[in-house]
């Protein structure tokens, strides 16, 4: 195998499936900010988006606020 990128050539799909099931094992809404703020990242400029992702992180913090007891963020924004 010759090693192009940073996955060895012929690995990919097993990569691909690993790195999706660590993003799968994050809290929903925080899994959602970060692609919210990597899109945004895309437009912005660098004081806009630290702004942006501020506010995305106090989304987060306070969605877990309001998590009912015994529940759990994911649970809630389903």
């Amino acid at each position: 195998m010759e090693r192009i990128g940073m996955v060895d050539d012929g690995e990919e799909l097993r990569v691909d499936r690993e790195v999706a099931s660590a993003i799968a094992s994050h809290s929903t809404v925080a899994t959602r900010a970060v692609k919210a703020a990597v899109r945004g990242a895309l437009d912005l400029t660098i004081e806009q988006g630290l702004r942006y992702e501020n506010e995305l992180i106090s989304l987060c913090f306070a969605k877990a606020e309001v998590i009912r007891p015994g529940g759990s963020a994911d649970q809630d924004a389903r």
